[in-house]
C-alpha cells in the first residue's frame, strides 16, 4: 500500500506527541477554508448579509477547542484574504468574526482563478499536518475573468484538499460546470442527495437570506462527521451551504 505525504507528517506528528505529551493526530488541526464571491451581481446588501451570517455560524457552531484552522477569501477580479490561517479558540473567534462581517465588499468581475489560488497558497503550510482540509466555495455566478479556474481548482485539490463542496447561491449559476468541474471528490450530488464524505456536493442557495441558517446546519454537520444518511436533514426546504467534507 502505498503512503501519502500526509499520511507521513501525520505518523511524524504521532511520534513527537507520544515523545512530548502533546496532541496526537486524534486530536489534530482540521482545515476549514471559505471561498466567497464578492462580485459586483452580489449586491452590497446581500454581501453583508452573507458576510454576517457566516461570521455568527463559524463562532457559534465550530468548537473552539483549538483543533479547527479557519481561513476565509474573497474574490472579484482579484481575491482578497479575510481571515488569515487561524487557530479556532474562545480568544480569536472574535477577531475571526469581526474581521468576516466587515469584509469588504469587492464589486467587480468573477474570477475562480484567483480564489482557487489565494486559498491554495493560504492552507500551503499546514495542510501536510493537517487531519482533514475542507473548502466550501460560494457564488451566484460564472467565471468572467482569469478563465474558468479549472487549473487552479486542480492545483488547489492537488495541494491535499480533501473535498471541495459549493453553493450556488441564486438563479443564474451554470449547476452543471459546477458540480462536474468545480466540485470534488466527484461525481459529486446535488440537495437532497448526499454521500458525505465519499463526494462532494452542490446546494442550491435560493438567496443571501438563506444563507446563515443553512450554514450553520452544515458546519454542526461537518465538524461532527456523521453518517452520510443524517445529511438528509439538510434536504428538503434547505436552501443552505456547500461546504468541505472530510479527507480522502
Amino acid at each position: 500500500m502505498s503512503v501519502s505525504l500526509r499520511q507521513l507528517a501525520l505518523a511524524s506528528v504521532t511520534a513527537i506527541g507520544l515523545s512530548y505529551g502533546v496532541a496526537t493526530p486524534a486530536q489534530a488541526l482540521t482545515q476549514l477554508g471559505f471561498i466567497l464571491d464578492s462580485s459586483g451581481s452580489i449586491g452590497a446588501g446581500n454581501w453583508s448579509t452573507i458576510t454576517s451570517g457566516l461570521a455568527g455560524a463559524v463562532t457559534s457552531v465550530v468548537p473552539q477547542n483549538g483543533t479547527y484552522q479557519i481561513t476565509v477569501v474573497s474574490f472579484s477580479t482579484s481575491a482578497t484574504t479575510v481571515v488569515s490561517p487561524t487557530i479556532l479558540t474562545a480568544a480569536t473567534a472574535p477577531g475571526i468574526a469581526s474581521a468576516i462581517s466587515s469584509a469588504p465588499f469587492l464589486n467587480a468581475n468573477t474570477n475562480y482563478t484567483a480564489a482557487f489560488n489565494l486559498m491554495q497558497s493560504l492552507l500551503a503550510p499546514t495542510i501536510a499536518s493537517a487531519a482533514s482540509s475542507y473548502v466550501n466555495f460560494a457564488t451566484d455566478g460564472d467565471p468572467n475573468d482569469g478563465g474558468n479556474g479549472v487549473p487552479a481548482r486542480n492545483a488547489l485539490i492537488a495541494s491535499g484538499v480533501d473535498n471541495l463542496s459549493i453553493e450556488g447561491i441564486g438563479g443564474g449559476v451554470n449547476v452543471s460546470f459546477l458540480t462536474n468541474q468545480i466540485c470534488y471528490p466527484g461525481p459529486c450530488t446535488i440537495a437532497p442527495s448526499f454521500n458525505f464524505p465519499a463526494q462532494g456536493f452542490y446546494i442550491p442557495v435560493a438567496n443571501a437570506n438563506a444563507y446563515e441558517s443553512a450554514v450553520r446546519q452544515k458546519i454542526a454537520i461537518i465538524v461532527n462527521v456523521p453518517e452520510p444518511a443524517s445529511m438528509a436533514l439538510l434536504g428538503m426546504g434547505l436552501l443552505g451551504l456547500g461546504f468541505a467534507a472530510r479527507r480522502k
